[in-house]
């Protein structure tokens, strides 16, 4: 016969870490009592548990947006799991935000693939996992509490310096200005960040950006220039009327306005 578990500490098991109330129980249970213990053969099994979701298609996700606190340094990553409904949970976003916010704080100018992304060492201090863990082996934990195979897919971190400006950009969102399908940052120069015609063309700018997924900013980053025409920022044709230049535009807009960078992430084409 299994020991009577006080429900006050079923109650604060399920609070530290999420998992069904039933499961918190078992895992008292099996544990004696001993909360610690419990969270480890939670932990144990919800590993398991992510094993058996691996192979489950994840077509759905949410690309989320941040910046650090200085506001210089702004960060988007791509999580992926099965369905629209856990991509617009509270605490699927939670989770992301919190991943997303230790990516920006970590790296600055750079570009991770599902691999190194998934390798990156964050800290949660959510007493729902150890303190210092991975982002895959944290996602795996909370698969269990999701239901829902997830995936991390990419990471992309952009900086500035003073005498630039950001703007963003989140296409259907599920939390305004941070989550959504589609999410872009551009970073703008010019000698007058202030006017409202560079505050502008930023606005334009990164929207066009998230309706036209470029890969690169200039023919400087590429060697096949006819390829990879379509891909190149600079080169494409502004979305909203698909004949102006957008090199054109950051040229008529003066002030030596240029754009220095971008980031763009979509859950459909990373």
């Amino acid at each position: 016969m299994s020991e009577k578990i006080d429900l006050k500490l079923v109650k604060e098991l399920r609070d530290q870490t999420q998992a069904p109330i039933s499961k918190c129980k078992e895992a008292l249970e099996s544990c004696s009592g001993d909360i610690s213990k419990a969270k480890n053969w939670l932990r144990e099994r919800a590993m398991v548990y992510a094993a058996k979701k691996s192979d489950r298609a994840t077509e759905n996700g949410s690309s989320v947006l941040v910046f650090n606190e200085n506001k210089n340094k702004a960060a988007i990553i791509v999580l992926r799991c099965e369905t629209d409904f856990v991509a617009k949970n509270e605490q699927f976003t939670q989770l992301a935000v919190h991943i997303a916010n230790e990516i920006v704080n970590k790296f600055s100018d750079c570009q991770l693939n599902s691999e190194q992304f998934g390798n990156v060492i964050i800290n949660m201090n959510d007493n729902n996992t150890d303190n210092n863990m991975s982002v895959l082996d944290v996602i795996k934990q909370h698969i269990g509490i999701m239901g829902e195979n997830i995936i991390p897919v990419s990471a992309s971190v952009m900086s500035k310096n003073n005498d630039e400006i950001f703007e963003s950009y989140v296409h259907n969102s599920y939390v305004p200005r941070i989550s959504g399908k589609r999410a872009a940052v551009v970073k703008i120069k010019s000698n007058d960040n202030t006017n409202p015609i560079i505050q502008k063309l930023a606005r334009d700018m990164v929207v066009h950006i998230v309706v036209a997924a470029p890969k690169f900013l200039s023919f400087d980053q590429i060697k096949d220039k006819e390829e990879h025409e379509d891909s190149v920022l600079l080169e494409q044709k502004y979305a909203m009327d698909g004949s102006t230049k957008i090199s054109s535009m950051i040229e008529e807009a003066g002030y030596d306005a240029k754009i220095t960078g971008f980031i763009f992430a979509s859950v459909d084409n990373n």
